[in-house]
């Protein structure tokens, strides 16, 4: 099966903060698997929210137990830094099937590589 183009839409500040929280993440040297569990959620989860090839996002809940994950001692150390210029961003990734221990190409395990994030007009940015 050779790699495929996916896109997937979401607001500009869920994928601001999905890349906030792994340059956070990996400045402390901590894996995915290690903040999903201290969290209190299943391993896979920030992986899942890091791969961007599904819709797995983190939400309002999900900010506290990061930053006490991350040692942080107020949430909004776990927020980006500015304002949102776009409502919505379309991400567009390559999925690229994981290699077999037998040299041959999984068809269930993948690796999603971004190639572009793009603006995307909505409505009410179109009536400014």
């Amino acid at each position: 099966m050779p790699s495929i183009i996916v896109e997937q839409e979401m607001s500009e500040m869920d994928f601001r903060l999905i890349l906030h929280v792994k340059e956070l993440r990996e400045d402390i040297g901590m894996t995915q698997v290690e903040l999903s569990q201290k969290m209190g959620l299943a391993s896979g989860f920030v992986g899942k929210v890091e791969m961007f090839g599904n819709s797995a996002k983190y939400n309002i809940r999900h900010l506290p137990l990061i930053a006490k994950a991350l040692g942080f001692k107020n949430v909004g150390e776990v927020l980006p830094k500015g304002i949102a210029t776009k409502d919505l961003v379309r991400v567009i990734l390559e999925k690229v099937p994981l290699l077999k221990k037998n040299g041959e190409l999984s068809k269930n395990k993948f690796e999603y590589k971004m190639l572009e994030v793009v603006a995307v007009e909505t409505k009410n940015q179109n009536q400014k």
